[in-house]
């Protein structure tokens, strides 16, 4: 049989807050209590869909943020340089901050 094939089952006793916490976390994520502690026991953040999600955001500005450097760098060189060019790239960066540190948090909560 693969590794995929889930054939072992395990039991374990909680207490009525913690069944309660669990209930409200999977619920409040939108799985079944055992996908919940499947994804807690690999605690593999990739299985989490707001942390890829997040992810991919912030792999889409970093592709904005190299096409503006590279869109800037030809102003300069050319001399057409201006300071809006420099706003758009603060703002970019101040974008994919925001999205690390998002990252960052729900990582963290996980």
């Amino acid at each position: 049989m693969g590794d995929n094939v889930r054939n072992i089952q395990k039991i374990f006793l909680m207490n009525k807050s913690e069944a309660m916490d669990l209930a409200r976390q999977a619920e409040a994520e939108g799985k079944s209590e055992a996908q919940l502690i499947r994804e807690r026991v690999r605690n593999r953040p990739i299985d989490n869909e707001d942390i890829r999600v997040t992810l991919h955001d912030i792999l889409s500005e970093v592709n904005h943020i190299g096409i503006n450097i590279n869109q800037v760098v030809k102003n300069n060189n050319s001399g057409l340089y201006l300071p809006v060019d420099k706003e758009r790239l603060l703002a970019y960066m101040q974008r994919l901050s925001s999205s690390m540190k998002e990252v960052v948090k729900k990582l963290g909560d996980n």
